[in-house]
């Protein structure tokens, strides 16, 4: 995906920690092999994995990142949605052009409940406007499959994206009109 295309705010379904890490991989790939700055926000026991199947010439440069996606729900929260913009703005400047950040909501939600995680999902659209930031987050099925209560939350989380990404490909799911 292009960041020339105006999405910004995608989002992916896997199962399972081995299918999200051929997802992710793929990805963060993808942008590192394109020049562009990645980030990355996983559970602390898929960090490791993610850096050893990273291209072996990008694994130890300034051009990979681990961050906390903790940080950008904790801006929102307390100082709201323009201080959340200054914020990405200040990742998306520096060297590079082009930004793409990959955030595994489980741990998010783990770690600051599902209303937090909803609430930033709410105002990502709006705060990555204009920016050079391609977003990706990526949500565990398995939970929803295993637990029928989440089913509604997860619909939600997911209809605050512009984008599926499903086998390699990007659905636009505002323009056409797909329901999650």
């Amino acid at each position: 995906m292009s960041l020339d295309e105006g999405n910004r705010h995608v989002c992916s379904l896997y199962y399972g920690k081995e299918h999200f890490l051929v997802k992710a991989v793929h990805f963060l790939n993808q942008g590192l092999q394109e020049g562009e700055k990645v980030f990355f926000y996983v559970e602390d026991d898929l960090k490791e994995q993610v850096l050893e199947a990273i291209d072996q010439q990008y694994q130890h440069s300034d051009q990979i990142e681990f961050i906390s996606d903790l940080d950008l729900i904790e801006i929102y929260s307390q100082f709201g949605k323009e201080a959340l913009q200054e914020e990405l703005k200040t990742l998306s400047s520096g060297k590079f052009t082009k930004i793409r950040s990959l955030y595994q909501v489980s741990k998010a939600v783990k770690e600051v409940g599902q209303k937090a995680v909803l609430d930033l999902e709410q105002v990502m659209n709006e705060a990555l406007e204009g920016s050079n930031l391609l977003v990706l987050c990526m949500y565990d099925v398995t939970d929803v499959i295993e637990n029928d209560s989440l089913k509604p939350w997860l619909e939600q989380a997911l209809s605050q994206h512009q984008c599926l990404l499903n086998g390699g490909e990007y659905l636009n799911l505002t323009a056409s009109g797909l329901a999650v």
